[in-house]
């Protein structure tokens, strides 16, 4: 049975910067087809052509160092060229993930943590406009997530297997400031980490690999107090993947739900976070969303099609497929992101070494360039 998802009308904490960016594109919602083009190439563009976003890339260097670029877009004709704005080596040791939050557009850099693998366990900040690292700061062990806690100047990482907790970090003062034990079995994986707009709560999204029925959890955190408010079972759902919507009402989780046959059939569930209630959006979809990307209004969720070489468009409101967008063939994705306007999402390429920007209002692909492979992401440009 396929249950529509509650749409909360509650106004949630929100900073100042996320609320203003949502207003604006509610606004540009509002347009016409023509209109709404327009507005969100203001949004995106400055005035010489150039993106207000930065594509942050990190290659693996020699011993101990990453490769970073600096990329930005410049757009001629109603296409997107990259560009090329720095390249660094930096003291990153095999770089694991990456967390980033958007700052006001135009109102200087956002905050961006990476954490490092290997043998060095360590969460560093990122200047993107001086592309310089902070000094390292050591976590327990290694770590497979890493998110910002919003209103506050810790960066959370998780980590499973033996260790199984939550470290919370605080750059500043150069130290680990927490710990939440998890007390996962070692077979447990953590599939997301998302924290509410006021950084109040955590929201730990665990897949349970030796579970029969009962196949995975979302774990509530007290993310003030450092412990766990309540473990929310998510029945026959098998996660691979979490996205939190946009004000926060409802965490996303994809992967697969046994259905009235027994069998797991590709599914995207969803948990009200309101009143830690979990339920079945759609059921039966082509594909088991491994990577789950929201829009930044809100109103649609993005997950690889791999297979055909494409991405799945969903429609939260509707609760179905709405589209599915080609991308080049052989392509084989390994990050996905969408730049702060929601105009453009960027997918990297992990075989052919290439990133691609789709126009997500046509589904066009706009701009196909060789780049190095790596992880990325997407931020402001200061």
């Amino acid at each position: 049975m396929v249950v529509k998802p509650k749409i909360s009308v509650r106004t949630p904490h929100r900073s100042s910067v996320r609320a203003i960016t949502s207003v604006v594109m509610a606004a540009v919602e509002l347009l016409g087809p023509g209109q709404r083009r327009v507005s969100r190439m203001q949004l995106s563009d400055r005035a010489d052509g150039s993106g207000q976003f930065l594509e942050v890339v990190f290659t693996p260097g020699a011993a101990g160092t990453s490769r970073v670029q600096l990329w930005t877009s410049q757009r001629t004709s109603g296409n997107y060229t990259r560009r090329q704005l720095q390249e660094r080596e930096l003291p990153l040791a095999a770089p694991v993930a990456v967390a980033r939050e958007y700052p006001l557009l135009g109102q200087g850099e956002g905050r961006v943590a990476v954490l490092t693998g290997g043998t060095e366990n360590t969460v560093r900040m990122l200047s993107v406009g001086g592309l310089t690292v902070a000094r390292p700061v050591v976590v327990p062990g290694q770590a497979r997530l890493i998110a910002l806690r919003p209103e506050s100047a810790e960066v959370w990482t998780a980590h499973q297997g033996a260790l199984s907790q939550l470290t919370a970090v605080e750059p500043g003062l150069e130290r680990v400031v927490g710990t939440v034990p998890l007390r996962l079995n070692q077979q447990a994986a953590l599939v997301g980490l998302h924290f509410s707009a006021d950084g109040r709560t955590a929201y730990v999204v665990v897949r349970n690999e030796e579970g029969a029925t009962e196949r995975g959890v979302v774990i509530v955190v007290d993310a003030v107090g450092r412990t766990v408010r309540t473990t929310i079972p998510l029945g026959g759902t098998r996660p691979l993947s979490s996205a939190l919507s946009t004000e926060g009402s409802l965490l996303y989780v994809g992967g697969t739900t046994l259905n009235e046959l027994n069998v797991a059939s590709p599914s995207l569930s969803y948990v009200d976070t309101f009143t830690g209630v979990p339920a079945v959006a759609a059921i039966g979809l082509a594909f088991a969303p491994e990577v789950l990307v929201m829009q930044p209004n809100g109103t649609r969720l993005y997950w690889p099609a791999a297979s055909v070489f494409g991405l799945e468009e969903f429609d939260v409101q509707g609760r179905r497929v709405v589209r599915r967008i080609s991308l080049p063939r052989f392509m084989v994705p390994q990050s996905y992101d969408v730049t702060p306007g929601g105009e453009l999402m960027v997918v990297r390429d992990a075989q052919g070494q290439s990133a691609v920007h789709l126009d997500l209002e046509t589904g066009q692909t706009l701009d196909v360039q060789a780049i190095p492979a790596g992880i990325s992401v997407v931020t402001v440009r200061p």
